[in-house]
């Protein structure tokens, strides 16, 4: 029997509506009439079941497994945070695990599957991590190994080379006397590996043979979602995040040899200048000495610069790709109403051109009050430039139109692109998840507004002008989101993004965007336009690990999205040290005041379920989550007075000093797919107020606790909810 989009194989489906009522049992009893009557439960099973039908037969999707216990690399002085894994076994027999990584030794209650603890290396070496079992009383029942254990790298400046793993266990007798003669020459070693399978053993031993010296070999964590997917080659974008963060820790790599997977690597070239980059392999390096005593001296260099650097500027200079500019004013707003009021003045004084982006243009009132504003300035001889994503505002995808793009489109002086359209023949699914969601508006290329709203009623509409019941359906409550207004000399990089977007897009001829120095400043604030190319580099992810990693004091977090391994790891090291950390988040489905859930979509019930199962670890962890609730207002009159709204803002602010605001969420596709734009605001004159603002709409709102009756009522549905949607399908 063949099967098709609506009708997946019957196990599939079958094993899917099991685990919908299971979710749900009592919608499942009221909604779904059977198979004849094919009611929205059942709807609903068809659907999901032929996305995951599709997704389990693509032979690209493979994740990069890690079995427990990777190994590590910092550079002295540099916390290194340990993920313990505790087997089932271990569990029955123990009560407590001791952990030594050198001189440190650290006893541990085992609470879970997993422990962890940082520890602050002060020598250079290679520092097996040991874990010894121990019963109540103290004693030792199962003495561990350094000889499989994972290590700790620790580098001291020494000059160091990553090193494509294959080569030493793949390629047939490789020559490695180049690899020998900078071994002598004190350099250092670390081997990246990216095979599906755990290597490890085969490496060390290879390393054997040659006589080489041992080093951190760095497979990918599963909990970083780093996959291969879809038929793309993820390996070099890999590399280049993962040497990236080497240096931003310290350690000087300044030589990468690889293949022509990973070696010739665009990303490695432009994003880490001074790192040289051999894609031939091992050839002819042993005749290079004279290029060796350069790398040395690169290797120097990157180690004074660090020492000369403020930290969190020099993670930021590496990790997000970004140059700071002065002489800004920037403001950033939470209040959909006035940044509603504000975006419309803007408009309004335009005299010369009005540029916009957004991922989402969806009909409503905000939209048809914004294609006013637009006509007007058109007709009086204002350029009017529009950006859409093809796929999610439904323009120049599979033959769809927007009919209000098209209006729009009709009138003279607005010119209309849509990124990345999709035809009907020869589709790529990466298509579906490669796209631009990019949200901006610049006018006269003197005032900018970047952020996370979409041209939409719940971007746009403030809590006070929406009446809300117990009956109101969650598509008509509005979200909490965020953007920041920008006047000053970076509004110029801004310009100039929209404008690359524009022409990539096929959009006719426009004027140069000016440059910074033709822009007066505006203000004092120092500020970073960060741009991230989907495939191509991480740099909003960079910027959000610079933002943590240099943290002292707290960090708060906006988002309402599944956060990325590697950022909730970074979050649990930051927790480590001291930091306290507050995530205000929300509810995907509008709850009233007593937490339960207005009528909304399925599908967004079932992320809702899968984002806070996701939160469970960082609570666990000390972080403190809230989902937002608004204040009493008048017109939301549904139970308990107040409304739980989802939380869209891409906000995150650390020690009063430093805030991100922009489109990029905390999640996989943002960090790795999708095209992303994120201002740095680098002003304690604007964070400040900033973090107050946040403080306040945590005040009143409600904070997760694991042991509530609340938590404990939907444990079942978010367990089977993150099992039934992998993250990367849906993030």
């Amino acid at each position: 029997m063949s099967t098709t989009p609506s009708e997946p194989p019957r196990g599939l489906a079958q094993r899917i509506r099991e685990l919908l009522r299971a979710v749900l049992p009592e919608r499942a009893a009221a909604e779904d009439p059977g198979v004849e009557g094919r009611g929205r439960l059942e709807g609903a099973a068809a659907a999901l079941g032929a996305t995951l039908e599709r997704w389990r037969q693509s032979r690209g999707l493979v994740r990069f497994l890690q079995a427990p216990g990777r190994d590590h690399v910092t550079a002295v002085g540099g916390a290194v945070s340990l993920i313990v894994p505790v087997d089932p076994l271990t569990r029955l027999r123990a009560a407590r695990v001791r952990v030594r990584v050198g001189e440190h030794v650290d006893d541990l209650v085992i609470e879970g599957p997993t422990l962890g603890f940082t520890f602050t290396p002060t020598a250079p070496g290679i520092l097996p991590v040991i874990v010894d079992a121990l019963d109540r009383r103290g004693e030792v029942i199962a003495w561990g190994s350094a000889q499989d254990a994972p290590i700790v790298h620790v580098i001291d400046g020494q000059p160091t080379a990553a090193i494509d793993a294959s080569i030493l266990v793949d390629v047939p007798r490789p020559d490695l006397s180049g690899l020998r003669l900078l071994a002598q020459r004190g350099w250092a070693f670390l081997y990246v590996d990216f095979d599906e399978a755990d290597r490890r053993a085969s490496i060390r031993d290879a390393l054997a043979r040659a006589g080489l010296p041992r080093g951190a070999i760095l497979s990918h964590p599963r909990s970083e979602l780093e996959f291969r997917t879809l038929g793309i080659d993820f390996r070099r974008l890999f590399a280049a995040t993962r040497i990236r963060r080497l240096r931003a820790d310290g350690v000087p790599v300044v030589l990468a040899i690889g293949d022509a997977g990973w070696g010739e690597s665009a990303g490695l070239e432009v994003t880490d200048v001074g790192l040289e980059v051999t894609s031939a392999g091992l050839e002819g390096l042993a005749e290079r000495e004279a290029d060796a005593a350069a790398w040395e001296a690169r290797a120097r260099e990157l180690v004074r610069a660090r020492e000369a650097a403020d930290p969190l500027a020099w993670r930021l200079d590496i990790l997000s790709a970004s140059a700071p500019v002065a002489g800004n004013h920037c403001e950033v707003e939470l209040d959909n109403r006035r940044a509603r009021e504000r975006i419309f003045a803007a408009i309004d004084g335009a005299e010369r051109s009005v540029h916009l982006q957004f991922y989402i243009l969806s009909p409503g009132l905000f939209t048809e009050r914004l294609a006013v504003h637009l006509i007007r300035r058109a007709r009086a001889g204002v350029a009017v430039r529009l950006i859409v994503d093809a796929l999610y505002s439904t323009q120049d995808v599979l033959g769809l139109r927007n009919p209000i793009v098209e209006g729009l489109a009709r009138e003279p002086g607005i010119a209309i692109v849509a990124a990345a359209p999709i035809a009907g023949d020869g589709i790529k699914a990466a298509a579906f998840k490669r796209r631009d969601h990019r949200k901006m508006i610049v006018v006269d290329g003197r005032v900018a507004f970047i952020g996370g709203r979409n041209c939409g009623d719940e971007y746009y509409t403030g809590f006070d002008e929406c009446p809300i019941t117990d009956f109101t359906p969650h598509e008509r409550v509005p979200w909490v989101d965020a953007h920041v207004e920008v006047s000053g000399p970076l509004c110029a990089a801004i310009e100039r993004a929209f404008l690359a977007g524009w022409r990539e897009g096929g959009g006719a001829a426009a004027d140069e965007a000016p440059s910074p120095e033709s822009i007066p400043p505006a203000g004092t604030t120092r500020a970073r336009l960060v741009l991230h190319e989907g495939l191509v580099d991480t740099n909003t992810l960079g910027g959000y690990e610079a933002i943590i990693d240099a943290a002292r004091d707290h960090v708060f977090i906006l988002n309402d999205f599944p956060i990325l391994g590697v950022l909730a790891d970074a979050l649990v090291r930051a927790i480590g040290r001291g930091v306290r950390l507050r995530i205000l988040t929300g509810s995907a489905v509008a709850r009233r005041g007593d937490g339960t859930m207005l009528r909304g979509p399925l599908h967004r019930e079932l992320f809702e379920y899968m984002t806070k199962q996701r939160m469970e670890p960082l609570i666990r962890a000390g972080a403190e989550v809230y989902e937002y609730a608004t204040p009493p207002l008048p017109e939301i009159v549904a139970h308990g007075g107040v409304v739980r709204p989802y939380v869209h803002a891409k906000v995150m602010s650390a020690d009063g000093r430093i805030a991100s605001v922009g489109s990029a969420n905390l999640d996989a596709t943002a960090s790795y797919w999708e095209h992303e734009m994120n201002v740095l605001i680098e002003d304690a004159a604007v964070v400040g107020p900033l973090e107050r603002t946040i403080e306040a709409m945590i005040a009143g709102s409600y904070r997760l606790d694991l042991h509530s009756e609340y938590w404990r009522r939907e444990a079942r549905q978010r367990e089977v909810a993150a099992t039934l949607w992998p993250e990367v399908l849906y993030s």
